[in-house]
């Protein structure tokens, strides 16, 4: 493997690749740093990147993933519906797994389709999962859950 020493990875080229597997693998919408006002879905996702420095070969910081599940009708935290967005990301963030493999694959694609518009290359990502959090959004009256990823991420030459 050789990187590309000309161009570190961009937090837009990393919030893209997120928000893309996300929309993917879960099916649900994602947004990048901001719950929508208006919600119309029953789970979602928003993508925060954090503390990304940047080199002259790779970029590497940290980036958070809340996911989102409409209460139960109760106001209780909906643990189940939680749980499983976890373990399907989990799932997609493990570069081992099919799922990971078919959706970088796609993802591929994906940029391959936009790169001459706006100049994207394919980053590669080592993703390793540092931690996890819960919190109340107070102002929907949301319980979520907070993802915690270091990412290193790089461009391989072709």
């Amino acid at each position: 493997m050789s990187y590309n020493r000309n161009k570190a990875v961009t937090v837009s080229e990393v919030e893209d690749f997120f928000a893309y597997l996300i929309k993917q693998a879960m099916k649900v919408s994602c947004y990048v740093q901001t719950t929508p006002l208006n919600l119309t879905e029953e789970e979602f996702a928003v993508i925060d990147c954090d503390e990304f420095e940047h080199y002259i070969a790779y970029s590497e910081g940290i980036v958070y993933v809340r996911l989102y599940a409409k209460p139960q009708p109760n106001g209780c935290k909906n643990v189940r519906a939680l749980q499983t967005m976890e373990n399907t990301l989990d799932a997609s963030l493990n570069p081992e797994a099919e799922l990971f493999q078919r959706l970088y694959e796609d993802y591929n694609t994906h940029i391959d389709k936009v790169n001459s518009e706006y100049g994207l290359q394919v980053p590669k990502f080592i993703i390793e999962k540092v931690g996890i959090d819960t919190d109340l959004d107070t102002r929907i009256k949301w319980h979520f859950n907070i993802l915690r990823y270091r990412v290193l991420a790089y461009m391989e030459d072709r």
